[in-house]
């Protein structure tokens, strides 16, 4: 099974699950004299489940390099229904190469030119032309993760086309939607490495991000942090570290999907608006502190001592939190990231996040009761 080209959760689902299957069809496997045996019964599995699952495709507005290519990786290589493939709807976007090259080692298949056949779609963004949807579709999950009246619109804009057909997945409890809560998930690091006592930036350069107030904060300071992403305000704080004497600041313009946050000893995040932030998932799997301001879910994942919470996205609260965990100990770091790492373990997985939706796509195809899955 680790010769598969799937998410480790498929392959223990299908182990727990499909115990009794899964002997039969080795069984076969064998008597035809298969010298894959395993993956000859992977195959048989993937023909059976297929047939009876309905076909699900996803479906991006907008899509980037950041948090929300790696959750549509991930939800393609880790739900069980079988997934039609990607559509993004306005592809033209900065290190739009790169982007591709990550689907491409992932084995998510992308459309450019019309949405994948399908009877479920998972959009985010706004909806298309009705002449625009597949013929098959029947329901559409649409991913609310914003607490913005821009998202609220997306919304109301699906609702106008697909009608009764509409369920709603709200990564933000602060959302006024009906339907479970889906908190984004992450896997954990392969191996563990030695971290940078440094702090890490990890995301796009948007307004959003609150990056300049990050700036500010460090500003006349030994605050030292590298900042990774890209974004339509990259050029802007390359001179904002100059002009505001914040030399312990890089600003490193590449891809932010790719790049892991459990080299660095704490990340920090200081947007003035988040909904569930992939980043955050990340680094408290990898053992890796998380300092932010209270926006979206971040109180709720980051409380009781999990993290290091800024009374606000205002500089000086932010320079107070970057301060409080410069003067922790070793021990007290040590425990606060053993603390989020067992949170994580629980509810920002990806497993935990693939289980939610697969939850709303079976309650929107068979009139199930939902329930939220953190």
């Amino acid at each position: 099974l680790r010769s598969l080209p799937v998410s480790d959760w498929i392959k223990r689902k299908w182990l727990a699950a499909q115990c009794d299957y899964a002997w039969q069809a080795l069984t076969f496997a064998e008597e035809q004299g298969q010298t894959s045996t395993t993956q000859a019964a992977y195959r048989q599995y993937e023909q059976v489940e297929s047939s009876s699952s309905p076909s699900v495709a996803l479906y991006c507005g907008n899509l980037g390099c950041g948090g929300a290519a790696r959750t549509s990786v991930l939800l393609a290589t880790g739900l069980s229904f079988p997934v039609a493939g990607l559509y993004n709807r306005e592809p033209a976007f900065p290190k739009y190469a790169e982007f591709l090259n990550y689907l491409q080692r992932h084995k998510v298949a992308y459309v450019e030119h019309q949405i994948p056949d399908c009877e479920v779609l998972i959009a985010w963004g706004p909806a298309p032309d009705a002449g625009e949807l597949p013929s098959k579709l029947r329901h559409v999950i649409f991913f609310a993760n914003a607490p913005t009246d821009a998202c609220r619109a997306d919304f109301y804009s699906w609702e106008h086309l697909v009608g009764s057909g509409l369920k709603v997945v709200r990564a933000a409890y602060s959302l006024d939607f009906t339907g479970p809560v889906v908190w984004n998930g992450a896997e954990p690091p392969l191996y563990s490495v030695k971290k940078l006592r440094r702090l890490m930036y990890r995301g796009r350069y948007a307004w959003e991000k609150n990056l300049y107030a990050l700036i500010a904060a460090c500003s006349g300071t030994d605050i030292e942090i590298d900042m990774f992403g890209e974004g339509p305000e990259e050029k802007g704080l390359w001179q904002a570290t100059e002009k505001w004497s914040a030399r312990g600041l890089r600003v490193h313009s590449t891809p932010c999907h790719d790049l892991w946050a459990a080299g660095y000893e704490a990340l920090i995040l200081p947007s003035v608006l988040e909904a569930s932030p992939s980043v955050v998932a990340e680094a408290m799997l990898g053992k890796t502190l998380v300092i932010a301001s209270p926006v979206g879910d971040v109180p709720a994942i980051l409380g009781q001592d999990r993290g290091i919470l800024a009374a606000s996205s205002r500089f000086e609260d932010l320079r107070i939190a970057i301060a409080k965990y410069r003067d922790m100990s070793d021990a007290a770091k040590e425990q606060m990231a053993k603390k989020a790492k067992s949170f994580a373990e629980k509810y920002l997985t990806s497993s935990n996040m693939c289980r939610g939706f697969e939850h709303a796509i079976t309650g929107a195809v068979h009139g199930e009761s939902e329930e939220p899955a953190a």
